[in-house]
């Protein structure tokens, strides 16, 4: 094999990946427009779970009785976000 042939197939072998990417790329677009994702990742993490919550109330009862929790929302590791 000379050198001129090695040229171009790696050329046609650079063409056909920037070609089939390109596709791929075409499609993912297409998948996302058909199935848009939600406005809010988090909306279903936003509510606890109902077990949760009154395992806590009744921790914090336990511990400090008389006391009311007003509100439970996940802290990430980090700080909130």
């Amino acid at each position: 094999m000379n050198e001129p042939d090695l040229w171009m197939l790696s050329l046609n072998a650079f063409a056909a990946v920037v070609v089939l990417l390109s596709a791929l790329a075409l499609v993912l677009a297409a998948l996302v427009r058909v199935f848009p994702a939600d406005a809010n990742p988090r909306a279903a993490e936003a509510a606890p779970d109902p077990a949760y919550e009154a395992a806590i109330r009744r921790a914090v009862e336990q511990v400090a009785p008389g006391a009311r929790v007003t509100a439970v929302r996940e802290v990430h590791e980090g700080g909130p976000r």
